[in-house]
């Protein structure tokens, strides 16, 4: 008491005392969290954050799949499903949803896809567009830092996908979680990334800042043979994050020249506008894209091959399905089509990529894809058709195959083997016929002689 200065008979002690703030204790969570302490976070966010589930319905992949099967299976009467799935697919860019809602179940408002999807997502990114955002900030409070939108983004991957900087700063600042992700295995910079590739603005613009706030220092994958980390630096980290992003595109593409993998013409033309804080300008050449891509090729024979890419034709690549990635914030390692989520992208894969991507699966070791919900009635009707054809064409054969036998002259019996007892037979009765033939010639008078008589 002496050392303090305080004396046991003082009426009063002031003691000064600080309540930390709702940030603070949105950081403490978090810190926690990346220590692996789960259940002291969960406490914090129960007992101090006060946290509350978010109010609205969230289109994640069991919503989605729910909402596949109402409207294309058990055919649920009303829009609203329809519209539902339209605006997933207008945000996600899924052009083969929009076409199964035009044709299979007849929603007229998909046909415009092409001219409304931008609109249509922009609907859910409006909020996280402005400067002042204390709006999302407050959600955050009252809801979490990875609480989802309607769309299932986090508050930090709408952020990125917009190009806000100051938002994404005040959210990790905060705490978010840069390597949480969707149901496509994409996170913040993913998002930011997809972003870039669409908009020479956005890619010249805020992408650079948002990049360096939101991209992983490094990836770490398991190559079989021995474990691979891609740096930042290197020049296969952007190859590999660009097939990661471009992956569900390639398996949206129609037409049969379409292989379900990425063309290196592809990932050039959506590099053009990346700046060169991010991408500097001797990598965006095609020789140094190619020798990228063939230098880690899966069959290929080099000492220093990390054997991340699978080359699916002459110039077409995807990432190596035998690749399993390392998910830290989960603290496990996950095979990149299950981080990708393939059966879920397969649900919006065009028809004509259905068998690479069912073989992609298969080659990892995981088993059949099932046909997707929205095209089984598409595909109902193209197996009775094809069994129709296929019925009138053999029917065509028969009734061909009768006339020409009709038409054809009656069979000559086969010869039977020389030697045997029918042969004999058959030789006898022919050399009977013909002396029998021979005698009445001779017996009959000639022609002329019957004149002379006359």
């Amino acid at each position: 008491m002496r050392l303090l200065r305080l004396s046991p008979s003082a009426s009063q002690v002031k003691v000064d005392a600080r309540e930390a703030t709702q940030e603070e204790w949105q950081q403490e969570a978090r810190r926690l969290e990346l220590q692996g302490k789960q259940e002291q976070a969960e406490a914090v966010r129960r007992t101090f954050l006060q946290e509350t589930p978010v109010p609205w319905p969230v289109l994640d992949e069991k919503a989605v799949r729910e909402k596949l099967v109402a409207v294309f299976r058990t055919h649920t009467p009303g829009g609203k499903l329809c519209q539902q799935l339209y605006e997933y697919a207008a945000f996600r860019d899924l052009p083969v949803l929009a076409h199964w809602l035009a044709e299979s179940d007849g929603y007229n408002a998909a046909r415009a896809f092409g001219k409304q999807h931008a609109l249509l997502a922009n609907k859910y990114l409006n909020d996280y567009r402005s400067k002042s955002f204390k709006g999302v900030l407050q959600q955050c409070e009252q809801y979490g830092l990875e609480h989802r939108t309607p769309m299932n983004q986090t508050p930090l991957m709408a952020a990125a996908t917009v190009g806000n900087a100051a938002l994404v700063e005040a959210l990790l600042e905060r705490g978010a979680d840069v390597e949480a992700i969707d149901d496509f295995g994409w996170n913040a910079f993913h998002w930011a990334l997809h972003a870039a590739f669409r908009d020479a603005a956005y890619a010249r613009g805020a992408f650079g800042a948002i990049c360096e706030y939101t991209a992983p220092s490094a990836i770490d994958l398991d190559a079989g043979e021995r474990l691979v980390r891609l740096d930042r630096h290197q020049s296969e980290y952007l190859v590999f994050q660009t097939l990661w992003v471009l992956f569900r595109t390639a398996l949206a593409a129609s037409g049969w020249n379409e292989r379900t993998g990425v063309a290196t013409a592809t990932v050039l033309e959506a590099w053009h506008h990346l700046p060169p804080g991010v991408l500097r300008p001797e990598r965006r050449k095609r020789a140094h894209l190619s020798s990228v891509l063939s230098r880690s090729e899966v069959e290929r024979d080099y000492a220093y091959n990390r054997r991340l890419f699978k080359r699916i034709a002459h110039g077409w690549y995807q990432l190596n399905p035998a690749l399993a990635i390392r998910r830290s914030s989960m603290d496990e390692w996950q095979p990149v089509l299950v981080g990708l989520n393939q059966p879920f992208a397969h649900e919006f894969a065009h028809p004509m990529q259905w068998p690479i991507s069912r073989g992609l699966w298969l080659a990892a070791r995981r088993g059949e894809l099932p046909m997707p919900i929205a095209a089984e009635s598409w595909a109902a009707r193209e197996q009775a058709a094809r069994e129709a054809k296929a019925g009138e064409e053999r029917a065509l054969e028969e009734a061909a195959r009768a006339a020409a036998a009709r038409a054809a002259p009656p069979p000559v019996p086969a010869a039977p083997p020389w030697g045997t007892k029918a042969a004999k037979h058959a030789a006898r009765e022919e050399l009977a016929r013909r002396i029998a033939k021979l005698r009445g010639e001779q017996a009959a008078p000639p022609d002329s002689e019957d004149k002379k008589g006359g």
